[in-house]
């Protein structure tokens, strides 16, 4: 009888083991709320007026602001922010998106606005293929396929990047007095991002940029802003070091609480064979 109840209880642990790792531990996989800022090396050129000259390369301060606004069970509103900041804090670019996510795919939804497929954040386990993205420096919907696999800092990373002939950038210059009354604004954009594939994470971001004054049909009238941006190298690093925490954390309760009820079960296992029928 012993021996029968040693077996049960360790194939019982195997099979606890088996659904761990394959139903429980991916049921687990639900997006936690995000609340963090990312700095960026942000350099622009301008000519706001028509018919007149650039103005320079100015360099200056790009924040990512993203915030969790609250969370409806399998939904999450987030409030999705970027602006552009001189050294006195004068606002040379701001743009602000409300954001209805699925907290389990990470990809937006129909209330949002943007097109369907469009992901907020990349999703754990990122696979070598292309994905709709929503680049937080346009904050709209870009295609990104992907190029290759490299290291940075030690770490191994996913490269991707996105172009854009034709974004509708006019959300991010209403500031200015020929925006949106007169003209409407489009952007011509290249883009790159690099992500830790098992996490999802985003490592380091650049982009280079030129919008224009444009009519109602699309038309360009006028190139008035040249701009760029790259995250800072110092916010890498931190966020190859949140990388690192977090794989060893998922792999400590994936594959360790894993491990731990295959071993116990297999010792039962084995260890009723050593029983004596009473």
């Amino acid at each position: 009888m012993r021996k029968k109840l040693f077996f049960i209880a360790g194939m019982f642990l195997v099979l606890a083991a088996i659904g761990w790792k394959y139903i429980v531990y991916p049921g687990l996989d639900i997006q936690k709320e995000v609340n963090y800022s990312l700095d960026f090396n942000h350099e622009e050129d301008n000519r706001f007026e028509i018919g007149g000259s650039w103005s320079g390369k100015l360099l200056s301060l790009g924040r990512l602001t993203m915030k969790t606004e609250r969370v409806e069970g399998p939904v999450m509103y987030v409030d999705s922010k970027f602006e552009a900041l001189t050294i006195d804090g004068a606002t040379l670019f701001n743009l602000q998106r409300k954001l209805a996510v699925d907290r389990k795919t990470r990809l937006t939804l129909p209330a949002s606005g943007f097109r369907s497929g469009s992901y907020f954040i990349f999703p754990p386990k990122v696979e070598k293929t292309g994905y709709i993205w929503i680049a937080p420096t346009i904050g709209e919907s870009v295609n990104f396929r992907f190029v290759d696999e490299i290291k940075i800092q030690g770490l191994a990373v996913y490269h991707f990047r996105g172009l854009d002939d034709n974004l509708d950038d006019t959300g991010g210059f209403e500031f200015l007095p020929l925006v949106p009354e007169t003209y409407k604004v489009s952007t011509r954009a290249v883009m790159d991002v690099y992500v830790e594939p098992r996490t999802g994470l985003i490592i380091q971001y650049e982009d280079h940029m030129t919008s224009s004054y444009s009519d109602d049909k699309g038309n360009r009238i006028w190139d008035m802003s040249a701009r760029s941006n790259r995250t800072y190298s110092q916010v890498v690093s931190q966020r190859v070091s949140e990388a690192r925490q977090r794989i060893s954390t998922d792999n400590l309760f994936e594959n360790g609480i894993c491990l731990i009820l295959l071993l116990v079960g297999s010792t039962l296992i084995v260890f009723r064979s050593h029983l004596r029928q009473p």
